[in-house]
């Protein structure tokens, strides 16, 4: 069996409203460098959007029909401060999207091929 994925990493100063979810774009200020591209680990649990809750990351790549050999390959980008970022396939977590106030302010935008 054999997977590639590519990330595209871009800066801009304008923001960009995800076409899908292979695609976020966040607010330089929430950055903490370096960021890290890691496969997900057993512990790591995502922010779902417009919520407090926390779901584990394995159950999310689960849920999406991935068979388990294939989950240690679904990329997440974790920032500089240790909170994941994206687990790539999801919505942006909440803490790290961009609300109406950063509309003017730079950019990274991540995009998934």
């Amino acid at each position: 069996m054999e997977t590639s994925l590519s990330l595209h990493i871009h800066q801009t100063d304008i923001y960009k409203q995800a076409d899908s979810n292979r695609e976020i774009c966040v607010p330089l200020e929430k950055l903490k460098f370096p960021l890290q591209i890691r496969s997900p680990r057993k512990t790591d649990k995502y922010p779902k959007i417009n919520t407090d809750f926390q779901m584990p990351v394995f159950e999310m790549i689960r849920s999406m029909g991935y068979p388990p050999e294939l989950r240690n390959l679904f990329p997440v980008i974790e920032n500089g401060n240790g909170d994941l970022i994206w687990l790539t396939g999801s919505p942006i977590s909440e803490r790290y999207r961009s609300t109406g106030t950063q509309k003017k302010n730079r950019f990274l935008l991540f995009k998934m091929d």
